[in-house]
C-alpha cells in the first residue's frame, strides 16, 4: 500500500507543483481560469468571473473578436459554467480581455488518476512501478533534457543520458533488481549506440534538415534558432525507441531464461534460434505499434497533403516531402532500432544462461 501511495503521489505531485502552473495574475502573458456566467448572443460577449488570481470572484466582459467572432460562433461553442483561460492584452486604445482557450486540466486529472488506478488494479507491483517510471520519464524530459538543450547544450549527448536513467530506471521499477534486467539494460545500451549510429548516416544520407514541421518553425520564432535541429531529431529518434523497447527485452530475455530451464542441456544455437523464433512476433507486434501510433498523430497531415497538386502528380513525390519523409524515416529507424535490440539481447541472454551453467 505504501508504495501505490508513493507511486500515485509522486505521479500527480509532479504536475501539481510542477514551476507556473498557477499564475497570480496577467503579467507576462499568463493565462488565468474564469467560469463563464453568461453568454450574450446578441452582444455578442461573454461574461466571465475570474477563478483565481488578483480578480478572483470578479466578473468580466469579453466581446466579439476576443476569442468568438459571430453569434453563431459563441452559441455554438459557449455555454454557462464552461471553465476557460483568459488572457489580458494592451493596445493603444486600452487593456482588453479574451478567451485563450477552454480550461482543460480538470479533464487530465480525471484521466490521469483512472489510468492510475487500472494500472494498479491490473498491473499490481509493476504497474505501480510503470507509474513511478513514467513520472520519472516525464521530469527528466521536462526539467533537464529540454532545459538543457535551450541552454545550448548538445542535444544527442542528453537525449543518451537521459534515455540510459529512463531505461534503467524503468527495468528495475518493473522487473525488480535481477539478472535478467541486468541484461535487459546492457541490450538496450547497445541496441541505442546502434539507433544513434543509423540516425546520424540517415538524416545525412537523405539530407534532412531537421525543419520539416510546422513546430520548427514556431521554434525560430521564440528565438531558438541556435538549436541544432538535426542533432534534435537523432534526439527524438532515439527517445522513441526507448518507448517501447522495455517490455520487449523482458520478455525476450524471460524467454530465453525459461527455454533454458526446461532444456538444461540445450545447445548455443538451438536455445538462441528457439528465442529468435518467439521474438520475431514481438518484433511484429512493435512495429505494427509504432507505425499505427505515429499515423494516427498524423491524419490531419496526410489529409492536407493528399490534396496537394504534387501528391496528386504523383504518391512518392509526396512522399518526398520533408515534412512526410522525416515521419516515415522516424518509423523506419526507429523499427530498425526496436528490431537489431530483439538478437541482441536474445544473444546476451544466451550466452549469460550458458555460461552460467558452466560455473
Amino acid at each position: 500500500m505504501k508504495k501505490i501511495f508513493f507511486a500515485v503521489s509522486f505521479l500527480f505531485g509532479f504536475f501539481v507543483f510542477s514551476k507556473d502552473v498557477f499564475a497570480e495574475d496577467f503579467k507576462d502573458g499568463n493565462y488565468l481560469k474564469g467560469r463563464v456566467e453568461k453568454v450574450n448572443s446578441e452582444e455578442i460577449s461573454l461574461k466571465v468571473k475570474m477563478l483565481e488570481g488578483d480578480l478572483k470572484n470578479k466578473e468580466i466582459d469579453i466581446f466579439q473578436g476576443y476569442g468568438f467572432s459571430t453569434s453563431d460562433e459563441i452559441s455554438k461553442y459557449y455555454k454557462k459554467g464552461d471553465l476557460v483561460l483568459v488572457g489580458k492584452s494592451e493596445s493603444p486604445d486600452g487593456s482588453f480581455y479574451y478567451v485563450g482557450d477552454f480550461y482543460r486540466l480538470d479533464a487530465l486529472w480525471g484521466i490521469l488518476i483512472v489510468f492510475a488506478l487500472i494500472a494498479i488494479i491490473v498491473g499490481g507491483r509493476h504497474g505501480v512501478g510503470a507509474l513511478v517510471g513514467l513520472s520519472l520519464s516525464f521530469f527528466l524530459l521536462m526539467q533537464i533534457f529540454l532545459p538543457s538543450i535551450e541552454n545550448k547544450k548538445d542535444p544527442i549527448f542528453f537525449a543518451i543520458i537521459i534515455s540510459l536513467i529512463i531505461l534503467t530506471a524503468n527495468f528495475y521499477l518493473t522487473s525488480g533488481i535481477n539478472k535478467k534486467t541486468n541484461i535487459a539494460i546492457l541490450s538496450s545500451f547497445i541496441g541505442l549506440f546502434v539507433t544513434i549510429l543509423i540516425s546520424i548516416f540517415f538524416i545525412d544520407f537523405a539530407k534532412l534538415s531537421g525543419q520539416g514541421s510546422e513546430e520548427d518553425i514556431i521554434i525560430v520564432s521564440l528565438g531558438l534558432e541556435f538549436l541544432n535541429f538535426k542533432s534534435l531529431l537523432v534526439a527524438s529518434f532515439l527517445i522513441g525507441v526507448v518507448g517501447v523497447i522495455d517490455d520487449v527485452i523482458i520478455s525476450q530475455i524471460s524467454t530465453i531464461f525459461e527455454l533454458k530451464k526446461m532444456n538444461p542441456k540445450v545447445s548455443f544455437s538451438h536455445l538462441f534460434l528457439s528465442g529468435m523464433n518467439v521474438g520475431k512476433d514481438h518484433a511484429g507486434s512493435m512495429i505494427n505499434t509504432l507505425v499505427m501510433a505515429y499515423t494516427s498523430t498524423s491524419i490531419p497531415l496526410l489529409i492536407i497533403l493528399r490534396n496537394q497538386p504534387m501528391f496528386n502528380q504523383n504518391f512518392l513525390y509526396g512522399i518526398n516531402s520533408e515534412i512526410i519523409f522525416t515521419e516515415v524515416s522516424r518509423i523506419i529507424v526507429e523499427s530498425i532500432g526496436v528490431l537489431l535490440i530483439l538478437p541482441i539481447s536474445t544473444l546476451l541472454a544466451t550466452l549469460f544462461v550458458l555460461k552460467e551453467k558452466e560455473n
